[in-house]
């Protein structure tokens, strides 16, 4: 799921359109996924091992961002796991949920962002797949992300 980041990165700032500073690299890429994925792989290569100031914020690494690691969260929450997110905090805060905090919206969103996300992956070639994985790495150990479906051994 934490690929959907970078297609939906994809999707608003280079098919869509949606922001006029990205339309260069729209033209750049050609508004293709696997030469937007390129793009992104070249970004990451003229940074440091900790920090990249090189990268669009869209779709650098997590990691890299903030100091994830210099703060003792108790939970992460995530949209893919909203709702048991929201439950858990209530529990640990020793409060009572409200009803209205039940929604389920998003696991219909998720299914349709996994849908999405393999769509536009099954575009790109394993080296690609690879690289990214490598890249993002850190992320899917931090966020306990899964590979499933996207990287074959």
């Amino acid at each position: 799921m934490y690929y959907f980041r970078l297609v939906s990165a994809f999707l608003n700032k280079i098919l869509l359109r949606e922001d006029e500073f990205y339309h260069w690299l729209s033209d750049k890429v050609h508004r293709d996924f696997g030469h937007f994925v390129d793009h992104v792989l070249a970004e990451s290569r003229r940074c440091g091992v900790d920090t990249c100031s090189a990268m669009d914020n869209h779709w650098k690494p997590c990691i890299w961002r903030c100091a994830f690691c210099s703060v003792d969260y108790t939970i992460v929450g995530k949209t893919e796991t909203f709702e048991a997110d929201v439950a858990a905090f209530f529990q640990l805060a020793n409060l009572t949920m409200p009803s209205a905090a039940h929604v389920g919206v998003h696991n219909n969103a998720n299914r349709r962002s996994q849908g999405v996300t393999r769509k536009y992956f099954s575009q790109l070639s394993r080296d690609q797949v690879w690289s990214l994985y490598k890249l993002y790495e850190l992320d899917f150990e931090l966020f306990g992300y899964s590979t499933s479906g996207y990287l074959i051994n």
